[in-house]
């Protein structure tokens, strides 16, 4: 991180919260590839910079390249079924 990017403006701060937030539910229900660099940006929402702002539009491109990536759930068992569900 660069301390010497500038801070967003207001409204494209608002808007890259906005972003950041239906990220983090499109990672956790469907995209898990997105999780680690989500989780990044969920921690820039407050003081989110330019750089934050380039960081969110580079994921943004890799989502946008990789729409046909589909969630693949496997099964060891068909008999007994399990999930786990972190809610911190």
């Amino acid at each position: 991180m660069d301390d010497k990017s500038k801070h967003l403006e207001k409204k494209k701060g608002e808007l890259f919260h906005s972003i950041v937030a239906k990220l983090l539910y499109v990672s956790k229900r469907a995209r898990t590839d997105l999780q680690l660099a989500v989780a990044f940006l969920c921690t820039r929402v407050s003081c989110s910079t330019e750089q934050d702002w380039d960081k969110l539009v580079r994921l943004l491109q890799y989502l946008n390249s990789t729409l046909d990536l589909a969630l693949i759930l496997g099964a060891d068992s068909l008999n007994a079924g399990a999930s786990w569900v972190d809610a911190s």
